[in-house]
């Protein structure tokens, strides 16, 4: 009832970015549970997560801004948290602030974990209109989806101890059936040439030799 009432309550925003030309990715969450399990709520998940493009991204604020939605501290940094030229801000409206128990709490970013800032615009060359629960929303088709669980299952093989780690597993096997489920609209070829052309494998060494093995940095 949760994930349903946080899906519901972003599809508002989701049509005033698209009323005011705003491009968004929803990722994760309630796309990646309707990919692999079809159904939009088996997945677990905490929030709504959305990456804008960074000339959107001072609007889609504001779209949030205007709504009600506030920003607040969250992982002990400030309201908005900047790393380098990425930012990330947590969102969200009503009385509950503790951000993971309010069903309209968002996520909104202008990265996406490890693909670089100048690659950002192949992303652009992917994304889909995808059905969930009736509602069209904008996403990355089923190609880029299995890049980016990969991606995410690189981070937290990288971030956290212990093999028997929750989210080791559960990337691990979304991994394996969304790979079963797709495995005909999959083309390893076409796989290959986007992780070549994002320069992902040069660019996750290049932050593994820096980042702190246990600290989840973004």
């Amino acid at each position: 009832e949760k994930k349903r009432k946080q899906f519901d309550n972003i599809i508002p925003i989701l049509k005033q970015f698209k009323n005011n030309n705003v491009k968004y990715i929803l990722l994760k969450g309630p796309i990646f549970s309707k990919m692999i399990y079809k159904n939009e709520f088996l997945k677990d998940y905490k929030d709504i997560d959305l990456f804008i493009f960074d000339e959107d991204y001072e609007k889609a604020v504001n779209i949030l801004l205007e709504n009600d939605y506030k920003n607040i501290n969250l992982y002990c940094y400030n309201d908005k948290i900047k790393m380098s030229d990425t930012e990330k801000l947590c969102l969200c409206k009503g009385d509950d602030n503790y951000f993971y128990n309010n069903t309209n709490g968002v996520e909104i970013k202008n990265f996406v974990r490890y693909i670089p800032k100048n690659k950002e615009k192949i992303l652009k060359k992917h994304i889909i209109d995808f059905n969930v629960y009736g509602h069209m929303v904008s996403t990355l088709d089923y190609c880029f989806s299995f890049i980016i669980i990969l991606l995410y299952l690189y981070f937290v093989f990288l971030t956290y101890d212990g093999f028997k780690n929750k989210y080791k597993i559960d990337y691990l096997l979304e991994l394996i059936i969304f790979y079963k489920k797709y495995e005909n609209e999959l083309k390893i070829d076409e796989i290959q040439n986007t992780i070549s052309k994002l320069a992902i494998k040069k660019y996750i060494l290049e932050l593994s030799k820096g980042m702190p093995q246990n600290s989840a940095t973004f």
